[in-house]
C-alpha cells in the first residue's frame, strides 16, 4: 500500500509538473502535509472538505498553465526550424 504522496513521486519519475498537473485532495491540512505534498510533486493541494468552485478553478488554472507550457514547446520547436532553413 502506497501513501498518496508516494504515489505523487512515483508519478513524478515518469511525467513532469507541465505534463501531467496533480491535485492533491486530501484530509490533512496541516501545513507540514501541504508542503510534503508540494515536495512529492503535486503541483496544487487541496484540503477536504473543499469547496467545489475553488476546486474547479484551480484544475482550469493547472489546465491553462499545461497549454501554455506546450505553446511554448511549440514555439522553440517552430524558431529553431526557421533559424535552420531562414539564412
Amino acid at each position: 500500500q502506497m501513501s498518496g504522496y508516494e504515489v505523487c513521486t512515483k508519478i513524478r519519475e515518469t511525467y513532469s509538473r507541465t505534463a501531467l498537473p496533480i491535485i492533491m485532495v486530501s484530509a490533512k491540512s496541516a501545513p507540514r502535509n501541504v508542503v510534503e505534498g508540494l515536495e512529492a510533486g503535486c503541483n496544487d493541494y487541496v484540503s477536504k472538505p473543499f469547496d467545489r468552485l475553488e476546486l474547479l478553478a484551480r484544475i482550469h488554472t493547472q489546465l491553462r498553465v499545461k497549454e501554455a507550457s506546450r505553446a511554448e514547446v511549440e514555439n522553440v520547436k517552430s524558431m529553431r526550424l526557421l533559424q535552420r532553413l531562414l539564412p
